[in-house]
C-alpha cells in the first residue's frame, strides 16, 4: 500500500514526513553540461537499483505530461525535475513509493523518504540507512574536515507552538556539531538553523599516534625523519595537525584530521632540486 494511504502517528495534525539527504559525487562539477549529465545517468543508474529497497528505474523523458504533473503532486518529483533540464532525468522509486531517488534534477542525487503522520525519527532512521549505502557505493563530495564520517545521530524533537504557527524544534548531531533547526511543521520551510562546533581536546587523536599514522603513510621510519613541527591549528573552527618533518634532504608538511587521524593533504618538497609535490 501507497505511504499516503496509510495512517501514522498523530495524522489528524501532521499529514507527512519526508527526509530528504541531497548527495554530489566528487568527480563531476556541480553544475554539470548535457554530457556530463548523460553520462553520469550510464554510470550510476545500476549501481543505485543495486542498492535494493525494490528500486525501478523511470525516466523523465519517456512520461507524459500528466504522469509527471501526478508526480509532483505527489511530491516524488519537483518541478525542476518535471522540466527535465539536461533531458537525462530520472527517478527511482519504489512501490509504496516512501523511496524516491531524483537524478540530475538541481543536483547530482535527491534521496526522499517518506511516511505518514508524525514519524520523524523513524523516517530519519531509514533514510539515513539509505545513504548510508550510497556513500558506501559512491565517491561523495563532502567536507572531510567537519564531518569526516557523515553520521548524523537524532538528539531530539519538540512539537511546539510559536507565534501561532505549528513548529519542529530538531537537534542532531554528528562527531564534531551539534544542528539546532526550527522547521514549519506546514510548509516545511527552515525558519532558523544553527551549528555549534564540539571543542573537545580530550577527544583529538594523541600527537605521537598521528606521527606513526604520517610516517606509516610516507613509508618512512620515523629514526630517519627530523621532526620540526606537530601542533594543532584550527581552520574555520575545525581542528587538524600540522606536521612538518625533513626525511632524506625531502621536506613533509602534512595536515590531518586532528579526530580521525584521516589525511587531508600532504606536500613535499626536495629542497635539493626545488620541486614540489
Amino acid at each position: 500500500m501507497n505511504w499516503y494511504l496509510q495512517s501514522g502517528k498523530e495524522s489528524d495534525v501532521v499529514f507527512s514526513t519526508k527526509i530528504m539527504y541531497i548527495r554530489n559525487f566528487r568527480n563531476y562539477r556541480f553544475n554539470i553540461t548535457k554530457e556530463e549529465a548523460k553520462k553520469m545517468e550510464n554510470e550510476i543508474k545500476d549501481k543505485l537499483l543495486s542498492l535494493g529497497y525494490n528500486l525501478k528505474l523511470l525516466r523523465i523523458n519517456d512520461m507524459d505530461d500528466i504522469t509527471k504533473s501526478t508526480l509532483v503532486e505527489k511530491d516524488l518529483i519537483s518541478k525542476k525535475c518535471k522540466e527535465n533540464k539536461y533531458g537525462y532525468n530520472d527517478i527511482l522509486v519504489n512501490d509504496e513509493e516512501n523511496i524516491c531517488i531524483m537524478i540530475n534534477e538541481d543536483d547530482h542525487i535527491k534521496l526522499q523518504v517518506f511516511s505518514g503522520g508524525f514519524e520523524l525519527e523513524e523516517t530519519f532512521n531509514y533514510a539515513k540507512e539509505i545513504d548510508k549505502k550510497i556513500e558506501e557505493t559512491f565517491d561523495i563530495a563532502k567536507n572531510d574536515v567537519s564531518n569526516p564520517s557523515g553520521n548524523y545521530t537524532l538528539s531530539s524533537i519538540e512539537y511546539v507552538k510559536l507565534n501561532d504557527e505549528n513548529i519542529y524544534n530538531i537537534v542532531f548531531n554528528d562527531d564534531y556539531n551539534v544542528y539546532t533547526y526550527k522547521v514549519n511543521s506546514k510548509t516545511k520551510e527552515i525558519i532558523s538553523g544553527k551549528r555549534e562546533i564540539i571543542n573537545d581536546n580530550s577527544r583529538f587523536i594523541d600527537k605521537d599516534e598521528m606521527l606513526e599514522i604520517i610516517y606509516k603513510h610516507a613509508n618512512l621510519n620515523k629514526y630517519d625523519c627530523n621532526l620540526v613541527v606537530n601542533d594543532i591549528k584550527y581552520e574555520d573552527g575545525n581542528p587538524y595537525y600540522n606536521t612538518i618533518f625533513y626525511s632524506n634532504g625531502i621536506k613533509y608538511q602534512y595536515k590531518s584530521n586532528a579526530y580521525t587521524g584521516a589525511i587531508i593533504s600532504v606536500i613535499k618538497i626536495d629542497e635539493n632540486n626545488s620541486n614540489e609535490s
